[in-house]
């Protein structure tokens, strides 16, 4: 993939000489926070907000993902995603909430992992994205996205659902969407009373790589 029209500035000038591919994780950052805040500020020149999320996958290492690696990888984060987070971090609210926007629906599950302390703007950003229709298990791609708000606060699902669903535009089957979501959670409730040494063992793991955002459950 082409640098050219990098939007970023601020870059070293040996960095300007190579593809986005070729840069290492914290150059890819400074490339993608510049072109967020372009297209933040609708100066995104050459750079369209969807043609971002190609930008955006390659960043979260997922260039050579294909659907079915999406379905096999159900609900879990890579470890190589998580260990970009202390990059992510000092990345200001307003360019995230551009790459939430910007990202496509398969990687906004990894992507959402990486904020720390996301917003119902932020939330209901990502819920209210649909599967290509060429997606042949397009509920499975939707209850990712709604695990990953989940995994980081129930309130916040809780929250961005209540606006989608109250907005004049809710999408179709979002509805019944959130309460087949809702039922998988109700049924893991119901599995970690009957399994509380498999539901330990789950907190304990999600500790170790920070995924839990501070709650426990199975989800």
């Amino acid at each position: 993939m082409s640098s050219a029209g990098d939007p970023e500035r601020g870059e070293r000038w040996f960095e300007r000489c190579l593809p986005f591919v070729a840069r290492g994780p914290e150059a890819r950052l400074r490339w993608l926070v510049a072109a967020a805040e372009r297209i933040g500020r609708d100066q995104g020149g050459t750079f369209a907000p969807e043609e971002l999320a190609a930008y955006i996958r390659i960043f979260l290492g997922n260039e050579s993902m294909r659907v079915n690696d999406y379905h096999r990888r159900g609900f879990s984060v890579p470890e190589e995603v998580i260990g970009l987070a202390p990059l992510f971090a000092g990345v200001a609210p307003e360019t995230v909430t551009v790459l939430v926007r910007c990202a496509d629906i398969y990687d906004v599950p990894d992507l959402f992992a990486l904020i720390y302390s996301p917003t119902v703007e932020q939330a209901e950003m990502a819920l209210r994205k649909e599967p290509p229709a060429y997606e042949k298990n397009p509920a499975r791609i939707v209850d990712r996205v709604f695990h990953a708000v989940f995994r980081k606060s129930p309130a916040l699902l809780e929250k961005a659902a209540a606006r989608i669903s109250a907005s004049a535009d809710t999408p179709a089957g979002f509805a019944a969407s959130h309460e087949r979501f809702m039922e998988i959670v109700r049924d893991e409730e119901i599995l970690g009373e009957l399994f509380p040494r498999a539901l330990q063992a789950t907190v304990e793991g999600e500790k170790k790589t920070g995924l839990s955002g501070g709650r426990t459950g199975l989800l």
